[in-house]
């Protein structure tokens, strides 16, 4: 009987919870990544949930998704896209902050923006 332990049994746990990486991969994650975003830009904008709604929205799915993916033993494909779709939206720190056209800015808008950018950076 071969016994092994400790870390090779885990390492050899944790790559069959991800697929191999080939050219569908990449195919598979840009589409991902598309369809997280648009379908973000359309509970934000076409449901009106608004920018900060979205974002603890699609931070508690990834919370959930989080979890879920790390309880399994094996790689389940639902599952994985789901996480990464959702660490497409939100970013890996939850700071990812993505203006694409068309959103229309008031000047009350921009200048709220500008003293938070400001804000932010000077606590860098």
């Amino acid at each position: 009987m071969v016994t092994t332990t400790g870390h090779g049994t885990r390492t050899r746990q944790m790559l069959n919870k991800v697929p191999e990486v080939t050219v569908y991969f990449w195919i598979i994650k840009i589409l991902c990544t598309t369809v997280g975003e648009s379908f973000a830009d359309y509970v934000n904008e076409t449901l009106g949930f608004g920018l900060t709604n979205t974002t603890l929205l699609f931070s508690a799915a990834l919370a959930v998704a989080l979890v879920a993916q790390f309880r399994l033993d094996r790689y389940v494909p639902g599952t994985y896209w789901l996480a990464v779709v959702l660490i497409s939206v939100v970013g890996p720190y939850a700071n990812v902050l993505k203006v694409r056209p068309p959103l229309v800015f008031s000047q009350n808008d921009v200048d709220r923006y500008l003293t938070e950018f400001e804000h932010v950076v000077a606590g860098l």
